[in-house]
This record gives C-alpha cells, sequence and structure tokens, in this order.
C-alpha cells in the first residue's frame, strides 16, 4: 500500500496535459503526423482555438540546444470566415519529452497569416471545413 505523501508525489509527476486529451490524427506523411487536440476545440468569438500536435518519424536536431526534437505542439487560432491562423504558442520536445524550445504570443499580438503550406491547408480544412 503507497503511503499518503508517496501518492501525492506520484501524482505531481505525471503531466497535467495529457488529463483530457483526445487527439485525432489528421493525416500522416513519411516524415510526420499531425494531429489535434478535439477535447481542445473551443469558440473565441469569430474564432477557433484549439491545440496541435506534430510527430516526427526522424527526430530533428535543434540547433540551439543540440537537443533531438520528435515532437512540437501548437496553440492555435483559426480564422475561418479570413482563411487565416496564428500561432499562440509552440514548444518542442526532446526525444524524451524534455520541453527544449518555448515561445508564445498574446491573442492581442496576433500575427496572422494565411497558410504558409500545405500542412497549414490541410490544418485549416479540418477545423473549419471547406469554404
Amino acid at each position: 500500500m503507497m503511503k499518503p505523501l508517496a501518492a501525492f508525489l506520484l501524482a505531481c509527476l505525471v503531466p497535467p496535459a495529457s488529463a483530457g486529451e483526445d487527439w485525432q490524427k489528421l493525416y500522416e506523411d513519411g516524415a510526420i503526423s499531425v494531429s489535434v487536440d478535439a477535447a481542445s476545440l473551443s469558440r473565441r468569438g469569430q474564432n477557433w482555438v484549439f491545440r496541435e500536435r506534430e510527430l516526427m518519424r526522424e527526430p530533428q536536431l535543434d540547433p540551439a540546444s543540440m537537443r533531438r526534437i520528435r515532437e512540437i505542439r501548437f496553440l492555435r487560432q483559426a480564422d475561418c470566415a479570413a482563411h487565416r491562423l496564428n500561432t499562440l504558442s509552440r514548444a518542442e520536445f526532446s526525444e524524451h519529452g524534455v520541453m527544449v524550445h518555448y515561445e508564445a504570443r498574446r491573442a492581442e499580438a496576433a500575427a496572422w497569416d494565411g497558410p504558409r503550406s500545405g500542412r497549414e491547408l490541410r490544418l485549416l480544412l479540418a477545423v473549419c471545413g471547406p469554404a
């Protein structure tokens, strides 16, 4: 039987981000798998806010830390009417789940862009549906 203090410490070690996640795979190609957390989809005015995860088949080397990046997680905002995306935060994780890099911006300081790649276009279509 586990002592209460040990149980509490063990519970603190479990990452809270995994609770309530519902990752739905959007697509996978030879190099990357892209998923959206369906449980995170929410409306913010006329926009959708959601979490995205990119898992790389082969880790990429982060030049600043010299660590191998396996996963990138984004908090994104989609303006479906204008067909554009905004990245609110971006976090890179190593092969061992250690956060290597994190950047964030406030929603008010949005840098809205149209889809810059086929990957972002697929993401926007998955969240907003066809125009």
